[in-house]
This record gives structure tokens, sequence and C-alpha cells, in this order.
């Protein structure tokens, strides 16, 4: 990767090198293997298991560093500018592997789904409900994906107040991982599940902690920042021609 300059942070760094075009020609030449070998091997339910699980950890990802991208615990390593470059690049990342996770589920001639129960919830051959909820999952992704998009007209606090559906998706991503999953009655797989729900329960409680703390950076941070160094001053009792310290 490049060495990141004096004026642009990681964030930015990692979108420039990693830029969307590039990601997409990487998940081209993807699906386009994965279509000439899903008659003949596993490659596509490979590649379907990878994908979701992919998906979800951008997912738990995401959801935790929106929760905590305007609090002290990321603005002391990364400029709020930053925050938002890595927020938004994640969305794409996430929206990309669940496009490949559903097209490794299209192409797999075990499964046999149509587009149809791809995209429709309650159509799936295969556990209707928990498949249901990933559906709605990834709906919800993409719309905050959109919404990115879209900031500038909608506003900053509509966007954000949009953002917190991404609740939603991440428990309706945690129980279609849970229910849907091959690998989920694995142990590793049950301890990625408590763990990443652990952590968006902590970054939430965090974050209802942090309200009313002045943001990094602002008035109210360097005003306080100011007080609290600011060296005492000595008072000083004048009278009768002489002087004394006062404690």
């Amino acid at each position: 990767m490049a060495a990141v300059s004096k004026n642009r942070g990681l964030g930015s760094a990692i979108a420039d090198e990693f830029t969307l075009p590039r990601v997409l020609w990487g998940v081209v030449i993807l699906v386009g293997g994965l279509f000439i070998w899903a008659d003949s091997s596993n490659v596509a339910w490979y590649v379907d298991r990878a994908s979701g699980i992919t998906a979800y950890l951008l997912l738990a990802f995401g959801t935790v560093f929106g929760i905590l991208n305007n609090t002290r615990l990321v603005k002391h390593w990364m400029p709020q500018a930053e925050t938002f470059d890595v927020h938004k690049f994640t969305a794409y990342l996430l929206l990309i592997a669940i496009g490949v996770h559903g097209y490794a589920i299209l192409v797999d001639k075990f499964l046999h789904f149509t587009p149809t129960q791809i995209l429709v919830p309650g159509l799936s051959p295969y556990r209707p409900l928990p498949v249901a909820l990933g559906i709605f999952a990834g709906y919800i992704a993409l719309a905050l994906v959109v919404s990115f998009w879209i900031r500038q007209r909608i506003g900053h606090n509509t966007w954000r107040t949009l953002h917190y559906a991404s609740y939603a998706a991440f428990f309706l991503g945690l129980a279609h991982g849970i229910y849907s999953g091959t690998d989920s009655p694995t142990g590793w797989m049950e301890s990625l599940y408590v763990t990443t729900g652990a952590l968006v329960l902590f970054a939430t409680l965090y974050r209802v902690l942090s309200i009313g703390e002045p943001k990094p950076g602002s008035k109210r941070s360097a005003s306080a920042e100011g007080t609290r160094h600011k060296k005492p001053v000595a008072r000083v009792e004048r009278g009768f021609g002489r002087e004394r310290a006062l404690d």
C-alpha cells in the first residue's frame, strides 16, 4: 500500500488504494470463474459459505464502527473525515459480499435456487424463515449504501437517523447465520456469533454512557483541556506596603 501522506489519513489511503472499480473487477473475475466451475465441483458451495461469513463480519464491523465513530474511543486515533471514509468503504464491501453470496447460491446446482427465491423473502425452498431474515438484512444494507450517495440531499441528521437501521440489519443477519448457516453448529462459529454480538452491545452501552461528553476537537473539548492544564495563578495580598503570597 502506498505510504500515507501527511494530509491524508489511513481511511483515505485505504479508499484510494482499493478503489471501488478495482474491487468490482475482482468480483467479476470471481463470479466468472465461479460460473465456469460450478457444474463440476463444490466451488460454489465453498464460495457461498465464505462470502456469507465475510458479509456477516463486515456487517458486524460496520455496525460497531458506526456506533463508535463519533466517540473518543475512535476519534483519538482517526479523524472524523477518515472514519466516514472507512465506514462508507466497509458498506461497499458488505454489499459486494452479499452479492457474491447470493450469486453463489444461485449457481450452486445442489440447492436449485431461482432468482425469485433469492430476491423475495419467504419463497426459499431451504429454511424459508431464516433465509427471509437474511434477505431483509441484505435489503437494509442496500438502503444504507444508497444513503451514502444521497447524504447531501437528505441532510446529515436524516442520514444519521437512517443508519439506526444498521441494528436491524445486524440482528437479522445474526439470526440468518445462526438458523440457516451450515457452519453454525461448529464451536468456532458459535464463538464468532457470541463475540460479535457482545461487541455490538458493548459499543451501544459505551455510546450511551458517552452522551454529553465533549467531542474531541470541539470548542467545548478544547476549553475543557485548556482549563485542565491551566497553571494556577498565585494570589497576592497587598496591604500596608507589604505583599505576601496566598496558598
